[in-house]
Order: C-alpha cells, then structure tokens, then sequence
C-alpha cells in the first residue's frame, strides 16, 4: 500500500547502532533497574496472536545523541482475514551502557480495527 507524499527506502543502520535493535527494555522510574513494562509485553503477545504475518516498511530513521527516531508502516494479516497497514513512529532512547532505557511508540489505534472482528 502506497502512502501519499512518502518515498520508501532500505535503511541501513551503521555497525555500531545495530546492538540497539535487539535490546527491548524500558527503565524502571524510581529503581533505574532494566525492566520490560508487563503492559507492553501483554500487548505485544496480543498482537502476534492475532497476526499470521508481519513486516515493517522503514520510512525514515535519524539518530541522535542518545538514540533515534523512526518513522515505519507496519504490514501485517490477522488470523480473522483482516490485515492492516499502519503507520508508526517510534523514539528509542539508548542508556550509557547501549540499552534501550525507553521506547515510545506513536500510532492511531483506530488503524488495529481490521484485526478485532472474529
């Protein structure tokens, strides 16, 4: 699905940033402990439960001192035949020791709707 005004293009990310992506932990507020927020992973179980397939379509990414922002549209079918394309953007905030300390995720949750019905 074509996005008006938006031209897609592969990313590449550079050797030194490509440990951010597999390090998915938030911090905890009042401890600064690494922690996963439980409503976070509930949804994200939710979501591949009822998806049979999902890929995401890099838009833009833009580091900056401390992460990087991302703009995607995440492609995926629903077990319930429906299937969305939905745009995201992201901001990923890495730690000193190049963890993830915080994510936060920006999309219209109207945009799920194809994958609620039964």
């Amino acid at each position: 699905m074509a996005v008006a005004g938006v031209t897609s293009r592969l990313v590449t990310v550079p050797p030194s940033r490509r440990s951010v992506q597999s390090r998915t932990r938030s911090r905890a507020p009042s401890y600064g402990a690494p922690r996963q927020s439980p409503a976070a992973v509930e949804r994200s179980h939710w979501f591949v439960d009822r998806t049979t397939d999902r890929r995401y379509e890099v838009l833009d990414r833009q580091f900056f001192d401390g992460g990087f922002v991302q703009q995607h549209i995440l492609h995926a079918d629903g077990r319930n035949g429906g299937s969305i394309s939905m745009r995201v953007g992201i901001v990923i905030k890495v730690g000193a020791n190049g963890l993830i300390s915080r994510i936060d995720e920006y999309f219209d949750p109207a945009e799920i709707a194809p994958l609620l019905g039964s």
